[in-house]
């Protein structure tokens, strides 16, 4: 059997085809991909925040903070909002040229490349909320510089609006360069 040419518009089709398949999947283990995040969290905030964070509990849902703030006062976090760029990923390389195998390997390197991703916006939303919901409520501040709650802000908007979109492209483009040449190529 002949196989067809690697066009831009078979590409197109592969990636829709594979991006539901991939999504259900990624949110099946959505909550073990939530493991890691709970402890590099936990690493974080001990880091950079001696004594603001008591623990950062793993739940189904997402994530639970719980600070030494007030009474003890905990934050919601649901990695998956930064998350997204999983199956984004995997589809993308899945959807490409080559060998299976192959592809099936960069998805899982991709995979790993993109979780700072999901860390970084985790971070910065429980920070977001720790400040803003409950030091502001708490009639404190975590920051002494208005500079630094607004750098907060930026940090939380970058990981939040730009860097699970962007970032999943930039891993697929680096990834998958053989792919790219196959649709650039002219015939």
């Amino acid at each position: 059997m002949k196989q067809q040419p690697a066009t831009l518009g078979r590409f197109v089709v592969r990636v829709l085809i594979w991006l539901p398949a991939v999504f259900l999947v990624w949110y099946g283990l959505a909550r073990w991909l939530n493991i890691p995040v709970a402890y590099a969290l936990q690493t974080l905030y001990d880091e950079f925040f001696p004594g603001l964070v008591r623990d950062v509990l793993f739940l189904p849902s997402g994530l639970r903070i719980d600070s030494n703030l007030g009474g003890g006062e905990s934050v919601a976090v649901n990695p998956l909002i930064y998350g997204y760029g999983f199956p984004m990923v995997l589809a993308l390389t899945l959807a490409g040229f080559g060998e299976f195998s192959r592809r099936l390997f960069m998805s899982a390197v991709g995979v790993l490349l993109y979780m700072p991703v999901q860390i970084y916006g985790s971070y910065f939303d429980g920070l977001r909320k720790l400040e803003f919901d409950l030091a502001s409520a708490l009639g404190g501040s975590l920051f002494a510089l208005e500079w630094k709650r607004e750098a907060l802000v930026l940090a939380y908007q970058i990981g939040f609006l730009i860097l699970p979109g962007v970032t999943a492209i930039l891993i697929w483009v680096i990834l998958n360069a053989d792919s790219l040449k196959v649709l650039a190529k002219k015939e």
